[in-house]
């Protein structure tokens, strides 16, 4: 895991970090739910996502337009980190939960910044409607 700071194209004064997981194939797993405004932020809640993933409320959704299936995981209401891609089918989505748990906390923080240019990984698009689907803890 290491933190990243989307290019929100501002002075670097106000750059904001977020964190993402990278798998083995260097492709992005998770990653924070909002940007943080320091890196140590950023590395802070890393940490804080692991020291409470036994308390996640993980929810899997399915986007109406599009079909799509996301997860995202929460606490006491609050998004905590989001899954980094789709899925065309709810039990593929709901597998990738279980290895998110187990790659957070196996994961190895690296320190560096990478410079995420025209990036919506922190980025709010248009309102989406979903078709929720809530399991308390575990997927």
């Amino acid at each position: 895991m290491s933190p990243s700071s989307p290019d929100s194209g501002e002075s670097d004064s106000l750059a904001r970090f977020g964190w993402r997981l990278i798998g083995g194939n260097n492709r992005e797993l998770a990653r924070s739910a909002h940007a943080y405004l320091t890196y140590v932020d950023a590395c802070d809640g890393v940490q804080a996502v692991r020291d409470c993933i036994a308390e996640l409320n993980w929810s899997v959704n399915n986007e109406v337009h599009t079909g799509k299936w996301y997860w995202r995981a929460d606490l006491d209401g609050t998004s905590l980190l989001l899954g980094g891609r789709s899925y065309e089918r709810e039990r593929d989505c709901r597998e990738s939960i279980q290895n998110i748990r187990v790659a957070l906390v196996d994961a190895v923080i690296t320190p560096g910044v990478a410079v995420l240019r025209g990036s919506t990984a922190h980025r709010v698009s248009r309102p989406i409607k979903y078709r929720n689907q809530t399991v308390s803890g575990r997927p």
